[in-house]
């Protein structure tokens, strides 16, 4: 008996979002030929669920990689006047996602995220809303999605509507394949061929190759940024620690109004940069007048230049490197020294330095360790 294949995409971006402190809690749950009511497509952390089968609202940040959170798929817009065809295409909605969270090949190998399901909910829904323009028309009455999807002249017709886009077309092309793969027996009904459509490939809108050497330049302008900076790091930290009142630093008026004429002084910027030992930093400066509030904006412009930094020599994603801590630098040994008899190492440890906690580096952990 051939098994079927139950590899799905939430449940790979459980494994990569939670690694193995989750399972049990946050995982969905397994896949079953008609999903009930109370079928569970995603859990927190704590093992509450955020998506359930038969709810109008499906969240599915739980399962998000990246720090932005995504749009929840709501199940309520009135596509039509009729309560009874609305409720029918949201049926019929819910059950091509479902397939295409546990039928989608890419998910195999993690191609799939939650973000690209939200994708493909955007399409769908403006495939009921294109069924809900032909709702008065005599000649189509009463098509649902399942209709437009098995139809390539209605696929075609909703391609080539207002309301659609270039990226529908390219959603609607990856959920045929699916549900083709998956087969008429099993949906419910006959989806067109993807290659009946004949879409047009969109050409590639690629960067072009950025040269060598303006990399080089970036890394030596953003190093000897640093190395001044670093002279300098206890005494800006000294800096920041007195800010925490609001009155240090600020101009005499500011502090006029907030401490009273009787209040006791703080000193102003230019005061406190030469207090602190920092004034040598802004010789070269552009800025003329330095207050508190252009101390805030240098102190941004220190964390773009190490950001940008840690993007040049790390090759990290923007979501990987707001991830880092204070201190993040950590040494972490995926395979233990093999030491003889006698305490001679054979084989040294291997030690990774981590700097972030990114998805590769999970699946790698995972795939050494499992």
């Amino acid at each position: 008996m051939i098994k079927e294949n139950n590899s799905h995409l939430l449940g790979s971006m459980y494994l990569k979002g939670f690694g193995n402190n989750g399972i049990g809690r946050g995982e969905p749950d397994p896949y079953v030929e008609k999903p009930g009511s109370d079928f569970v497509l995603c859990r927190d952390a704590e093992g509450n669920a955020t998506a359930v089968y038969s709810n109008s609202v499906w969240d599915f940040n739980p399962y998000r990689l990246s720090n932005k959170r995504l749009t929840i798929i709501t199940f309520d817009e009135e596509f039509t006047p009729s309560q009874e065809i609305n409720n029918k295409i949201y049926k019929q909605i819910k059950y091509v996602l479902y397939i295409l969270i546990y039928h989608n090949p890419s998910s195999k190998s993690g191609k799939t995220s939650a973000g690209t399901l939200i994708q493909y909910f955007y399409t769908l829904r403006k495939i009921a809303r294109f069924v809900a323009l032909q709702f008065d028309n005599k000649l189509v009455q009463e098509i649902d999605l399942n209709d437009v999807l098995s139809n390539v002249s209605y696929l075609k017709a909703f391609l080539n509507h207002e309301i659609s886009t270039p990226n529908d077309a390219k959603q609607v092309s990856a959920v045929l394949e699916v549900l083709n793969q998956r087969g008429a027996k099993k949906i419910g009904f006959a989806p067109c061929n993807k290659t009946e459509l004949e879409l047009e490939r969109q050409k590639d809108k690629q960067h072009p190759v950025i040269p060598s050497r303006i990399y080089i330049e970036m890394m030596n302008l953003f190093d000897g940024y640093i190395d001044r900076l670093y002279l300098y790091q206890e005494n800006i930290k000294d800096i920041i620690i007195e800010m925490a009142d609001r009155s240090y630093g600020a101009a005499i008026a500011t502090q006029q109004h907030q401490l009273g004429k009787v209040g006791v002084f703080r000193p102003i910027m230019p005061e406190v940069l030469q207090k602190h030992g920092i004034a040598p930093l802004f010789e070269r400066s552009r800025v003329k007048e330095f207050t508190r509030a252009s101390f805030v904006v240098w102190l941004k412009e220190i964390q773009y230049v190490c950001k940008m930094t840690m993007h040049l020599y790390t090759g990290m994603r923007d979501q990987e490197t707001a991830r880092t801590m204070h201190g993040c630098i950590d040494e972490y040994e995926v395979s233990k020294s093999i030491v003889d008899e006698t305490g001679d190492v054979l084989d040294p440890a291997r030690i990774v330095n981590i700097v972030s906690t990114t998805t590769k580096f999970t699946g790698y952990k995972k795939a050494l360790l499992g």
